[in-house]
């Protein structure tokens, strides 16, 4: 059975997070567990009772355990026995307060498990989710734990935006006619698009795959992708330091995380996570 964990600030922005959770816990048929970090200055949230799960326990009515400590610390730490780590959306207060900007990536650069991203309102279960991709070997760990997750339904979609190349500057530094340049340009996009199947293919995954070139950047080839799809759901990966000893989000899902209007599942290298089916 999947184990959610769902961390609470107490805010508006955490409810929205918090029936997220509930919904998808009934989705999966998993636990709900809901925690609230209590700094100093914080108002406590009302105790949990002892029994973890009481009988008759259902994700609707799950109630708030309340930690004294720090959220970076404690939150990816009580994540070790979860899943899922589900947050709300990052928002600005006072510092030393939950989720202020640089808080809530602490958070998710630290969690062990794949972290959800909460910013709208769930009336239903994800529909259109889009997973952007990089082809490198961790791509068909993303796919596979999307789906385990019950967060890639058949029909997502799967994209690999990657900088397009300038004909005129490849042209002028060889002695290739434009006709070559352009044959080069679909070969290259057919091999992209091959692999993703083929990725897709590895990872059980039933959707649509698209190699998207960009002239701007990755970032916003996704999101604008993603609008275009009307996804109600991102997926991207993090990525191990050189040291092994942390994670980064990368340049594309920071920026994406920060840009993104709907929901955003971050998932980090499959190693550091329970999830390996």
């Amino acid at each position: 059975m999947m184990n959610i964990l769902m961390a609470t600030d107490l805010s508006s922005e955490a409810e929205l997070a918090q029936r997220r959770a509930r919904l998808l816990a009934q989705f999966v048929h998993g636990k709900l567990h809901i925690v609230h970090v209590a700094e100093d200055g914080d108002v406590p949230a009302p105790p949990e009772p002892r029994h973890e799960n009481p009988p008759g326990f259902s994700p609707e009515c799950g109630t708030v355990k309340s930690i004294p400590g720090d959220p970076c610390a404690v939150i990816p730490d009580l994540a070790r026995s979860a899943d899922l780590l589900v947050l709300g959306e990052p928002r600005r207060r006072s510092a030393g307060k939950l989720f202020t900007g640089t808080t809530g990536e602490r958070i998710i650069r630290r969690s062990p498990v794949p972290v959800l991203v909460v910013r709208t309102e769930a009336h239903s279960h994800y529909r259109r989710v889009l997973l952007a991709v990089d082809l490198s070997p961790q791509s068909i760990e993303i796919m596979r734990t999307s789906k385990a997750l019950g967060l890639a339904p058949a029909g997502c979609r799967v994209i690999y935006a990657y900088e397009a190349p300038q004909v005129n500057l490849m042209v002028e530094a060889s002695t290739y006619s434009i006709d070559k340049v352009r044959e080069h340009i679909a070969h290259q996009q057919r091999d992209f698009d091959k692999k993703l199947s083929d990725q897709m293919r590895k990872a059980g995954l039933i959707g649509l795959a698209d190699a998207v070139p960009t002239e701007s950047s990755p970032a916003s080839a996704i999101l604008a992708f993603a609008q275009r799809i009307q996804a109600d759901l991102i997926v991207l990966g993090s990525r191990r330091r050189s040291n092994l000893a942390a994670f980064v989000l990368g340049s594309v899902a920071a920026q994406v995380l920060s840009h993104s209007t709907t929901d955003v599942l971050i998932v980090p290298p499959v190693k550091a996570g329970k999830i390996e089916r």
